[in-house]
């Protein structure tokens, strides 16, 4: 234990200790499994819940739904150099931040994404993969989810920028922020992030994908036809790559009212196209997170380092304890890469580690002040 010559354990504690090696071993078991669980359960991927509103046209996500598409969205000609994007929502929580839907290429797997950013809207451009990824470009439209009520944004992009509608009213213009034809190509992933979980919640009425910029006009015409219609009043020059109305009210693809667009698939399990492994931890900072992983593993630190001390010595154990909380955690974000309900991290393998320490160090600051005698 202590290496300090001036201390020794205290009888009570050293008998106490050595007569209950079994209680103790049971009690590192149990939060080793404790950890397994909270980090790995439902340890396979869930049932993917998307379900259809019955009378209405429209599909309603909880908590783990998506849609893939069944392939990709290529341009039709080389001159579309534009897109525009229509989609028709209700959201089910007021202060959601996750993804309503993106496009996704295996060199770029969010290169372009449409997100619920509590109660904003957010445009997201990305380029590249991996350490080699960056953002493009960020467009934010503020207080488009306030009310809960249904929504029907529009988001036309140009050479000019970029225009956002909210119920055919213009609500935002960046004419610094550009969306081409090519970012609204590949497959299409609603209700989640391409590479890992996002899940939104809600329902989805209607979507539309066009490699073509619409006019202010078109988005009010669009928009008045398809509420009170159910099907927008489209012409051949709006170049409609897609359109899904979500008239089908049952099985599990959504197929595309018009143009070359491929179907949509509801999988039988919730999934993540490309679950990214072992993300950097410079990637993203949650302070709620770091705090939580480091004290989900003091206790591990601290009740392994009382069990295997009983054997050997303290420098000793206090190095194996510490290494045997990375590889735990290190294990974890492995197996997490191929579950969609879990994020792979190199932050928390490096906050879990540290949380062992702490439990290791805990315990030599409870030994010492409370079950250590000053040796006379």
């Amino acid at each position: 234990m202590n290496a300090d010559k001036n201390f020794v354990f205290h009888p009570c504690l050293s008998v106490f200790i050595r007569g209950h090696r079994f209680f103790l071993g049971v009690m590192c078991a149990a939060v080793l499994c404790g950890i397994l669980v909270a980090g790995l359960w439902p340890f396979h991927a869930p049932k993917n819940r998307v379900t259809w509103l019955g009378t209405e046209n429209g599909l309603r996500f909880a908590d783990a739904g998506t849609l893939v598409s069944t392939g990709e969205f290529r341009l039709a000609t080389p001159e579309e150099a534009s897109c525009s994007i229509e989609v028709w929502i209700t959201p089910a929580l007021r202060d959601d931040s996750n993804t309503l839907l993106a496009f996704y290429t295996p060199q770029n797997p969010v290169q372009l994404a449409l997100q619920q950013s509590d109660t904003d809207l957010l445009l997201e451009r990305d380029a590249g993969r991996g350490a080699h990824r960056t953002r493009a470009g960020a467009l934010y439209v503020n207080e488009v989810f306030r009310s809960m009520r249904p929504v029907f944004m529009t988001v036309s992009s140009g050479p000019r920028g970029t225009a956002v509608y909210i119920d055919g009213v213009l609500a935002k213009s960046a004419p610094s922020f550009r969306i081409t034809a090519n970012d609204c190509t590949g497959r299409l992933i609603v209700a989640t992030s391409p590479v890992g979980n996002d899940a939104w919640t809600g329902r989805l009425r209607g979507l539309a994908v066009y490699h073509h910029e619409l006019t202010a006009a078109q988005v009010i015409r669009h928009y008045n036809t398809w509420t009170e219609k159910g099907r927008p009043d489209q012409t051949e020059e709006e170049h409609c790559a897609a359109l899904y109305l979500f008239q089908e009210h049952g099985g599990n693809c959504v197929h595309s009212q018009v143009g070359p667009g491929p179907d949509l698939l509801i999988p039988e399990r919730y999934q993540i196209v490309d679950q990214a492994f072992l993300t950097p931890f410079w990637e993203g900072f949650d302070l709620p997170d770091i705090v939580e992983n480091i004290a989900g593993f003091v206790p591990l630190g601290f009740l392994f380092y009382a069990w295997l001390s009983l054997k050997s010595s303290a420098k000793r154990t206090a190095l194996t304890v510490t290494v045997l909380g990375g590889l735990i955690s290190l294990t974890m974000e492995v197996l997490q890469a191929h579950l969609p309900t879990r994020q792979s991290d190199t932050m928390d393998i490096i906050t879990n580690t540290f949380g062992t320490w702490v439990g290791v160090m805990l315990y030599h600051y409870v030994a010492a002040r409370g079950f250590l005698a000053k040796r006379e």
